[in-house]
């Protein structure tokens, strides 16, 4: 009983979802700008290496930048759709593009940067993702996973475009479940903590940072092919194998006491 109520609160807990009216997390419009161009400007670098004409590059950025938050959208169904809303959004990626296709040598040189980067933006809109969908009362589960759609839904997209299998569903470092993780923390910082949410926002960018950096400092991968059978069924194979060798070993039989007397020794005097 004590159990069953202790989970009831625990899912209330996380579950609590903010009013549809509540406000956002406020950011400068230029940082979530350069965000999304990052993010685009990966899309481009993969469009390269697929060695995709100018419409390709375009729509692989296109998909890097602004798809995860359509995707998110669509899924909501609620409110409106951000790169419809925003009248520069589409125009600034489609120009980003252009200039990426077209001074690759000069970009290039900055990659290395973009990647860093480009994991800042993971977190970034693993908090917007989450934010949007506290906006409109969903709860803890939902968010997070808006969140992490947001974040990584481009990069899906991108894949399933370029008839390859997501890099999220991969073995691979730490990416989709750094971004979980960060929208998560997000979503208890700001509605079970009450904290600010521009402060909740720096946590979740620093978690994702984080996760990011250990599972590629220590090659920390995904795993896949999992099997947990061995490791249970040994175990219990050897419980097992001991019960019943200790039912069938033979009862030993006690020696006779010394303190019995020798009926022949009796006899002999």
């Amino acid at each position: 009983m004590e159990i069953t109520t202790g989970l009831s609160r625990f899912y209330s807990y996380i579950s609590t979802g903010l009013s549809p009216t509540a406000a956002g997390v406020s950011l400068p419009a230029w940082i979530e700008m350069l965000a999304i161009l990052i993010c685009a400007a990966s899309g481009v670098f993969s469009a390269r290496e697929k060695h995709l004409d100018y419409i390709g590059t375009i729509a692989s950025g296109m998909m890097c930048g602004l798809g995860g938050g359509l995707l998110r959208d669509v899924i909501m169904q609620v409110g409106d759709v951000y790169m419809m809303r925003d009248p520069l959004a589409i125009p600034i990626v489609t120009i980003a593009c252009l200039i990426t296709f077209g001074l690759p040598g000069f970009i290039y040189k900055s990659r290395r940067l973009i990647i860093i980067l480009d994991i800042f933006s993971v977190g970034l809109f693993s908090a917007i993702g989450a934010d949007k969908a506290m906006m409109y009362g969903l709860g803890f589960s939902a968010s997070v996973f808006l969140g992490a759609v947001t974040a990584v839904g481009g990069g899906m997209l991108r894949d399933i475009c370029m008839a390859e299998i997501p890099n999220i569903f991969k073995s691979s470092n730490y990416y989709a479940v750094a971004s979980l993780a960060g929208s998560a923390v997000y979503y208890i910082l700001a509605v079970n903590l009450h904290i600010q949410k521009f402060y909740a926002l720096l946590a979740c960018v620093f978690i994702t940072l984080l996760l990011r950096y250990i599972s590629v400092r220590f090659d920390i991968l995904s795993q896949t092919d999992v099997d947990f059978v061995p490791m249970i069924s040994t175990p219990l194979k050897k419980a097992a194998r001991n019960v019943i060798d200790a039912a069938n070993a033979p009862t030993a039989i006690n020696p006779p006491s010394s303190s019995t007397p020798n009926k022949n020794a009796e006899k002999d005097h």
